[in-house]
């Protein structure tokens, strides 16, 4: 069975994206559009989505993490939520958002006809910043206590790379 709908979150206008909700199998994915907001705008409406959207739908199963993905081929980040030290998806929902800035930025370094290496480190570099710019976002909103999680870590990962870009408590 799938569901969809569309629906919006935001203070005004200008933190406003165009979200659709899709279910399959069980799951919900929630994927927020963004056009023109700033990074920091876009990431608060993204931790406000997983918080008033998601967080209701995952409450019958226990979680300590929330694993973000930072794909910037595609421009998407994947918020789940997780359980440290399992290898299985326990999440009922996620949500994502869609930046092309961030895909637009990952076409010019990859256009850029530098060395391999250089390329690597420019886009874990650009990465990074995204997961500190997600991770301040969070710490601001007060996520971990808003869940009654003191101890709730962000794990960022990189679609496109082994190993973890960043992990901290929220």
């Amino acid at each position: 069975m799938k569901a969809s709908g569309s629906f919006q979150v935001g203070v005004n206008a200008s933190q406003m994206m165009r979200w659709d909700r899709s279910q399959r199998s069980g799951h919900t994915a929630l994927t927020g559009h963004v056009e023109h907001q700033d990074l920091a705008d876009a990431l608060d409406e993204l931790w406000r989505t997983f918080l008033g959207e998601v967080v209701p739908l995952q409450a019958p199963v226990e979680w300590d993490a929330v694993l973000v993905d930072i794909r910037m081929d595609s421009g998407q980040l994947v918020m789940i939520p997780n359980r440290t030290g399992t290898k299985h998806r326990i999440d009922r929902a996620l949500c994502q958002i869609i930046l092309p800035g961030i895909q637009q930025k990952w076409e010019c370094l990859a256009g850029a006809g530098q060395p391999q290496e250089q390329f690597d480190t420019a886009v874990s570099d650009e990465e990074k910043r995204i997961a500190l710019t997600l991770l301040k976002v969070g710490q601001r909103l007060g996520v971990g206590r808003l869940l009654g999680k003191p101890n709730l870590k962000m794990i960022c990962i990189s679609g496109d790379a082994e190993g973890t870009l960043l992990e901290a408590i929220l």
